[in-house]
């Protein structure tokens, strides 16, 4: 049962101080509210090596209620938004609105130490990116993807969580609806999705689990139906093993449930250009860095021992494809299945076999 922040319960912990004590003079506050209703913020951004033309960013938000508690070593802050709405608005297009969207939004925070638990839900969130927007974003990520990895390749993915203050992060999201339009609203691809959830929990420095939940995923352009799915749930637990070799187990449990995927070739060659992206920016980065594996990189040190225990299982999975050039579309369909492995890299375990 979830408790109200004004009865937060009380804590006699010596644990490293608080987090939101570090946010100025909010630390001599033991309680702080704020209401804000019909807010309004225009942002104007003047043409530069990214934007080639002057656009214009106009947000509202209806109704905005911020709470913040604390006692003692125990601190909370809720976050409650509804009917926030963004539209990024272009000059000398034939196409004024690049971007909409809209969504309501709560965050709940709760702190009794230095680490974090924070709770994101989304509602409602509803998206509509004409193809103006791609080309602004591809100029954009191709001027800033050097930069980029230039501060974070050094960092390892498992060394950056365990670096983030939060202990705890759920988010869910609802009701999601993203759309995107080209020539003029004749075409447009559609993605729907009923709810999402992600979790992750640092369960001590040396453990971290992952939960993804997808169901009622929908991906439709026009009237044709590409992809459909019920249920995805995926697991994966990461655990450091201190031993005299360095050795990190991976534990992966996945459930695709009701999957069918259509790739109709008149329809997706519509959409082809605007998805894929530029390849020849990404090979001439990959070029001048250290090949590694994807698994290599999640962990410290590059010889460490990867122990990976893997179970998947799937049911009702259906493929077609529909080519140009004939009216009888190929089908493939899987109606159970399930894989189990497991790896184990380590001398001993080889020498023991």
């Amino acid at each position: 049962e979830e408790k109200p922040l004004h009865q937060l319960p009380s804590s006699n912990s010596q644990s490293d101080y608080l987090i939101i004590n570090q946010l100025g003079y909010l630390k001599w506050f033991n309680f702080i509210t704020l209401e804000i209703a019909n807010f309004s913020f225009n942002q104007l951004a003047i043409s530069s090596v990214n934007l080639r033309a002057e656009c214009l960013l106009n947000s509202t938000i209806q109704e905005l209620h911020l709470s913040i508690v604390k006692k003692d070593r125990i601190a909370g802050l809720k976050l409650k938004s509804s009917g926030i709405s963004a539209k990024l608005l272009k000059h000398s297009s034939e196409e004024t609105c690049l971007v909409h969207l809209s969504l309501n939004l709560e965050i709940n925070l709760f702190s009794e130490t230095s680490l974090l638990d924070l709770d994101v839900n989304i509602n409602g969130l509803h998206s509509t990116l004409n193809e103006g927007f791609y080309s602004l974003f591809l100029d954009y990520q191709d001027n800033s993807i050097d930069n980029y990895h230039h501060h974070v390749r050094d960092q390892t993915f498992l060394s950056q969580l365990q670096d983030l203050p939060i202990k705890q992060l759920l988010v869910n999201v609802k009701g999601l609806s993203l759309q995107l339009i080209r020539d003029r609203g004749q075409k447009v691809l559609t993605i729907e999705n009923e709810e999402n959830s992600f979790k992750m929990c640092k369960v001590s420095n040396s453990e971290i689990l992952f939960d993804l939940l997808i169901k009622e995923f929908k991906n439709t352009s026009g009237h044709c139906q590409l992809a459909f799915l019920q249920t995805l749930l995926f697991e994966v637990k990461l655990e450091e093993e201190r031993s005299i070799d360095h050795c990190l187990k991976v534990s992966i449990r996945s459930e695709l449930i009701s999957f069918h995927c259509d790739y109709i070739e008149s329809e997706i060659d519509q959409w082809i250009d605007l998805i894929a992206i530029s390849r020849s920016k990404i090979e001439d980065y990959q070029e001048g860095q250290k090949s590694q594996s994807v698994l290599s990189k999640i962990f410290k040190s590059d010889n460490a021992f990867i122990k990976l225990n893997l179970c998947s299982e799937f049911r009702d999975i259906e493929f077609r494809f529909e080519p140009k050039v004939s009216n009888q579309p190929l089908i493939s369909t899987l109606t159970n299945g399930k894989l189990t492995t497991f790896v184990n890299p380590d001398p001993i375990h080889r020498e023991l076999r």
